[in-house]
């Protein structure tokens, strides 16, 4: 005869041990796992930026001294830069619409050594530009400026690093930015310079990266730029010749 009173405690017994067992089991999971952070990092879509207002503001009480527009700016707003010339040092126009007449306020500021323009840069923007002659970095990927306005470039005479874009630029404009005293880094970008105009380079011993994307040098010209300035790290078109000795030399 089953006693059912002692199957009772018995089956009562088990469950507590199964429900022990799933809590140990539980709380051993609870060491190996992070608990879960509160706090995520914004997506790259959701992050927000300071307003142009924001680093205006910041500029003025030497809390920056940097300023990205990012956003479409009325005339007004951006003759404000001037009340901030003599802070700032860093100006990025990342607002591919900002219009090329308000760059004649460039010459106001005086103490820009880091100058980037996404927007179209032509040649009397330019001439605002070269007025800049602490500039140290500039980068004008997208511009129609021509040779001509590249004559007075020399006298950026603290420029180490040139970006710059335009299909009006020929071996002439190189010939200009071969003069700059400085210069260590330069990109040309769209530009249909030729291997006579690499040749104005070779000189250029203080030369130490070049990075041609669509012009129209050979392989000739750029093995005899090479031959002159073996330290060089050269790029074609984002490669490297195939008998380049430094192909392989990336940090």
């Amino acid at each position: 005869m089953i006693n059912l009173r002692n199957s009772k405690h018995r089956s009562i017994a088990v469950s507590f041990g199964i429900m022990i067992g799933l809590i140990a089991l539980s709380l051993a999971g609870c060491e190996n796992t992070p608990e879960p952070t509160t706090k995520t990092e914004p997506a790259p879509e959701e992050q927000t930026f300071p307003t142009f207002t924001e680093q205006l503001a910041a500029c003025r009480a030497g809390q920056t001294h940097t300023i990205f527009i990012r956003e479409p700016l009325d005339p007004e707003q951006i003759k404000c830069l001037s009340e901030v010339k003599n802070e700032l040092t860093r100006l990025e126009i990342l607002w591919v619409g900002f219009p090329v007449e308000e760059l004649q306020i460039l010459p106001e500021l005086t103490e820009l050594q880091r100058l980037r323009i996404e927007s179209t840069v032509d040649d009397e923007a330019m001439s605002g530009i070269i007025q800049c002659k602490k500039l140290k970095v500039l980068n004008l990927p997208h511009g129609s400026m021509s040779d001509q306005a590249l004559e007075g470039i020399s006298g950026l005479e603290q420029l180490e690093l040139l970006r710059i874009g335009s299909p009006a630029i020929s071996d002439a404009g190189l010939s200009s930015i071969a003069q700059l005293p400085q210069l260590r880094f330069l990109h040309l970008i769209g530009t249909p310079i030729t291997d006579a105009g690499l040749e104005k380079l070779q000189s250029r011993t203080n030369l130490e990266s070049l990075y041609l994307d669509q012009t129209k040098v050979t392989d000739n010209g750029l093995r005899k730029l090479l031959q002159a300035l073996p330290e060089l790290h050269l790029h074609r078109d984002q490669l490297h010749l195939p008998d380049d000795p430094r192909g392989g030399d990336h940090h």
